[in-house]
């Protein structure tokens, strides 16, 4: 990922599903937007706008109970 300006969105995101640290939504040079752990650089795609970001990185599968 190339450096990117951080915008602080920690109350609305979740953790970091692998190793539990925050997650910032970054904006990438081309100007679209993603979500980054801080620590362990976990990663989703590009987006064009910052709540679809948002909205797929705390979007968590769920297995369904048989």
């Amino acid at each position: 990922m190339k450096k990117a300006e951080l915008l602080t969105e920690s109350k609305t995101m979740k953790h970091c599903p692998f190793c539990g640290a925050e997650a910032e939504i970054v904006v990438l040079d081309n100007g679209n937007f993603g979500v980054a752990c801080m620590e362990c650089s976990c990663n989703i795609g590009q987006y064009h706008d910052k709540q679809d970001a948002a909205k797929a990185w705390n979007t968590r599968y769920q297995q369904k109970r048989k």
